[in-house]
């Protein structure tokens, strides 16, 4: 299955190289001779324009698209010194790449190590046997409930990632609609019409609408207000998308506070689990100092036996607590080190100078923030090591 961005970016690339040929075309033109829709002509072209690559002009209700001259010794020069750049970042994401692979290794090398300890504590102690099944049943539950949260964790953040990337995008296009129809309206032009894809693409607040509408006509003579009031069909349209749009920003919202709860849940079940562990940890040291002339094994042998057990349960949890802590941070890196690998990717395919630039910057601080994550895991474990030294 071809992915939605390749979809686009091949596109991208196609309308360059006709704007490159033919100079100057109408959004129509454009899309007869590339054998697409219009709207994903118009969606290229808004692209671009960000990019600084083209420009979008508007003559009555027809919209043409103008390319830029991207050809010149000079752009060619600093684009190049821009890809050496480039360069270097690919090379320390592979780097952290490889430092992941050897860090997933470690740590569940050290999971099995440690997940070990209950059964071989088990084996020497054949008279605590309903006990030590009693902590494994635990034990083994608080191993599903650790996977559980750190699962229902990276769902949570999704969540709220998506509801503000999606209430980032219709504000900054509710601006662009607003200020085209109010140049449109001063000018004494007809208001230029507003296709169905644009209009999925508003923000969600129809109070923001209605100020900005009151504003305008406070500001336009009676002339211009018989104008706007003459597009009423079409603002009645965009009320009743924001209130669709409201609509599904209320069930994203829901959504997020579903797995809030449902996150909020887990915790609490697996601190009554660890509070249990715990208990029976205790119970099985107090045994141990209680029967330990019970044991078919000379005094000698048991001497500080029950205290080295204790020191054995306790550094069992802490570790088990690290580990986990460091998976959950591990599942975030990943994730975050995929995404930057896509976007250094992407970078400049179809980008100006200025803003393959930016994009570089972005890109470069972004490294710099996972090199410290890094650091951090490395820090982590130097902790462990320090843990099974003792």
């Amino acid at each position: 299955m071809v992915e939605k961005g390749s979809v686009v970016q091949t596109g991208v690339d196609r309308l360059l190289d006709l704007l490159r040929t033919d100079g100057t075309l109408s959004v129509k033109n454009a899309a007869v001779k590339m054998g697409v829709s219009t709207s994903a002509v118009l969606e290229w072209a808004k692209l671009l324009e960000e990019e600084n690559l083209v420009k979008l002009k508007y003559r009555f209700a027809t919209a043409y698209i103008e390319g830029k001259n991207l050809n010149t010794p000079e752009y060619q020069k600093v684009k190049k010194e821009l890809s050496a750049e480039k360069e270097l970042i690919d090379q320390k994401l592979e780097s952290t790449t490889n430092f992941l692979a050897a860090l997933e290794d470690e740590v569940k090398s050290l999971k099995q190590l440690f997940g070990d300890i209950g059964k071989h504590v088990g084996t020497n102690m054949g008279t605590l046997k309903d006990t030590i099944h009693k902590l494994e049943k635990y034990e083994s539950k608080k191993e599903s409930l650790d996977k559980q949260i750190i699962a229902a964790k990276s769902r949570y953040v999704e969540r709220l990632e998506a509801l503000n990337k999606r209430l980032s995008e219709h504000q900054g296009t509710a601006k662009e609609w607003y200020e085209r129809m109010y140049g449109e309206v001063l000018r004494g032009g007809e208001l230029l019409e507003l296709e169905q894809q644009e209009l999925v693409m508003i923000e969600d607040n129809e109070k923001m609408l209605e100020r900005q509408l009151a504003d305008m006509r406070g500001l336009l003579d009676v002339n211009v207000i018989s104008k706007l009031a003459k597009n009423k069909p079409e603002i009645d349209r965009l009320k009743r998308t924001l209130l669709e749009l409201k609509k599904r920003y209320v069930a994203m919202k829901e959504e997020a506070e579903a797995e809030k709860a449902s996150l909020l849940k887990l915790i609490i079940e697996n601190e009554k689990n660890i509070n249990e562990i715990e208990k029976i940890q205790k119970e099985l040291v107090a045994k141990l100092n209680a029967g330990a002339e019970d044991f078919s094994v000379t005094r000698a042998d048991l001497k500080d036996y029950p205290k080295k057990i204790e020191e054995l349960f306790s550094k069992k949890n802490l570790v088990e607590t690290i580990l986990n802590r460091l998976h959950f941070n591990e599942i975030e890196f990943k994730k975050r080190l995929e995404e930057l690998t896509k976007r250094s990717g992407q970078l400049g395919k179809v980008a100006s100078l200025e803003k393959f630039k930016a994009e570089l910057k972005d890109l470069q601080s972004d490294v710099q923030e996972l090199t410290k994550k890094r650091e951090y895991f490395t820090k982590e474990m130097k902790n462990l090591v320090a843990l099974l030294r003792k």
